[in-house]
């Protein structure tokens, strides 16, 4: 090991750190990043939906828990299914799923390039802001 090297690994860490920092706010100024925002304050205060999102994620976990016994009934998917339509039939939860969506896209797209630059493609395809 060079004498500097550990003092040259620390700094290009902060410079990482740094330029993350930078691309964060970037992000942050994107309209898709703001309109993801908006539709979260959004969602939060429409108590239908909220309400709606609630029925439904006890509903699911209710149906986990049975699927771990095989007791799950046509009659309990069909109730799942009617209590998402009716959450995705609310204005608020739909603009939220879609402003998630737009925001996802563009973290992968983002992802993508950073993957070409560096040789690698380190976000796997899966849900959430990355992937």
């Amino acid at each position: 090991m060079l004498p500097n090297e550990e003092w040259m690994t620390e700094a290009t860490q902060a410079e990482a750190r740094q330029a993350a920092r930078q691309f964060a706010g970037i992000l942050a100024a994107t309209p898709q990043y703001e309109g993801f925002e908006l539709a979260q304050r959004q969602l939060q205060q429409d108590t239908t939906a909220l309400q709606a999102i609630r029925e439904f994620q006890q509903k699911q976990r209710d149906l986990q828990m049975m699927q771990m016994w095989g007791a799950i009934s046509q009659a309990d998917q069909h109730e799942l299914h009617l209590l998402y339509e009716r959450m995705m039939d609310i204005p608020s939860v739909q603009h939220y799923v879609h402003s998630q969506e737009e925001l996802a896209s563009l973290c992968r797209q983002v992802a993508q390039v950073i993957g070409e630059v560096i040789g690698t493609d380190f976000v796997p395809q899966r849900s959430g802001c990355c992937g």
